[in-house]
């Protein structure tokens, strides 16, 4: 009889490294949860502003927020 393994997980804070892949879970999250009350052109425009790589790395930067990024199993 075998057991399977726990999952990994691993919580750290996001450094301007995480920037690509933050904007990636941001834009994703925010497409799931509002995509069907938005028309198309206004979630571009808004993920363009709110949750772009730059946008995301200048709001890394400042000392004032705090972003944290979860994996599971490095992923």
């Amino acid at each position: 009889m075998g057991f399977d393994r726990a999952p990994q997980v691993q919580v750290r804070r996001c450094t301007a490294q995480d920037a690509a892949v933050l904007a990636q879970v941001c834009a994703e999250t925010f497409q799931d949860t509002f995509a069907a009350d938005n028309t198309a052109k206004d979630m571009e425009v808004f993920l363009a502003e709110s949750y772009s790589p730059q946008v995301l790395a200048a709001e890394l930067a400042d000392p004032e927020s705090s972003y944290w990024l979860a994996t599971v199993d490095g992923i």
